[in-house]
């Protein structure tokens, strides 16, 4: 009964609080969602409205109206008055989201920084992290502290605490994106969130930074999880694909059946090109399918049992090509198919 009252809405504490609570071993557990919002009968993922204003809608010009209530909120803030601050920019998220006003909002802030207390501001923004029941507020908190030098560990330990749940997992990694070792927390997000936090968490990691060991275990989690969300695969197909370097993989011929697997699964996501581009941003895809079957076609050679997963993936591949009158790739993959059929 009191999970059902939670998502009824009817939870009282802080979000930040409501968060810490449903930690298990650093992260939240399968299932977790937060508080739901009176928003009408749909119920969103959490992250998922964000998602799709930053991957399906265009930006837009903020209305005068809400410049105006912008100013006065950070200008109440300023003064100390959190509580018309807090008032203020819940009338703002009526109408428009957190995600929508990052960058009017903080260059406002950084244009008059000089008749404004930045040291209230910092206060009000961790405020909101702490004690806010609102996500959107929770979300204006996090765009504020994108502002502040680099954060005690304290405060990282809060932004990170909420970078937990994919509806804040992007508000913290554009603070972290700024500490000196911001990548490897962006990394820690990838690996402990399981929906949209994933998605823009293996967006932003950046696995070309230097040329060490800990690029390659970024690049073999790309590879190998990366492109795994509750979402859609598609979304991250595209870059797990290009930051884990898969076609140069592609011409390794030592290439594992494990990690043969992976790619044809990252393959199959860029060939549903549905929400979002895939196959067709490659240089040259028909060069990378024929790559992929070859390996394909190599590792049968050397007596290794494709699998259900490798099959499904390689039929995918085929129609496709027959489609694109790829005839070489698909002609390979007919082969590689035909052959299992008769082993069978």
């Amino acid at each position: 009964m009191e999970g059902m009252e939670e998502r009824a809405g009817t939870y009282s504490g802080s979000i930040f609080q409501y968060i810490c609570d449903r930690l298990e071993g650093g992260i939240l557990p399968e299932g977790f969602s937060l508080p739901e919002e009176n928003d009408g009968d749909i119920h969103w993922t959490d992250g998922a409205l964000d998602g799709v204003i930053i991957y399906h809608m265009a930006e837009q010009d903020l209305s005068e109206e809400t410049m105006r209530l912008i100013q006065e909120g950070i200008l109440a803030a300023s003064e100390g008055n959190y509580q018309e601050a807090d008032r203020i920019f819940l009338e703002i998220r009526k109408t428009i989201r957190a995600i929508q006003i990052i960058d009017d909002l903080q260059r406002w802030i950084i244009e008059h920084c000089e008749s404004l207390n930045p040291s209230m501001i910092g206060q009000y923004g961790f405020h909101l992290l702490l004690e806010a029941q609102d996500r959107e507020l929770v979300k204006i908190g996090l765009i504020l502290m994108e502002l502040l030098a680099e954060p005690d560990e304290g405060l990282k330990a809060v932004i990170e605490t909420l970078g937990l749940s994919d509806e804040f997992t992007i508000f913290a990694i554009f603070n972290m994106r700024k500490w000196e070792n911001g990548n490897e927390e962006i990394f820690r997000l990838a690996r402990k969130c399981r929906g949209w936090g994933r998605i823009h968490a293996v967006e932003y990691l950046d696995a070309e930074k230097e040329e060490n060991e800990g690029n390659q275990e970024i690049r073999d989690f790309l590879l190998r999880e990366g492109y795994r969300n509750e979402i859609q695969n598609e979304y991250s197909a595209l870059t797990c694909f290009e930051k884990a370097k898969v076609e140069e993989r592609l011409r390794d011929v030592t290439l594992s059946e494990n990690d043969f697997g992976h790619i044809g699964e990252i393959l199959t996501a860029l060939l549903n090109e549905g929400p979002v581009q895939g196959i067709s941003a490659l240089e040259n895809p028909e060069r990378v399918l024929l790559l992929y079957v070859g390996q394909g076609k190599r590792l049968e050679e050397e007596g290794a049992l494709l699998s259900d997963r490798d099959l499904a993936s390689l039929r995918r591949v085929s129609d496709y090509a027959k489609d694109q009158s790829m005839s070489r790739v698909s002609d390979a993959a007919e082969e590689l198919l035909s052959n299992r059929k008769a082993e069978g």
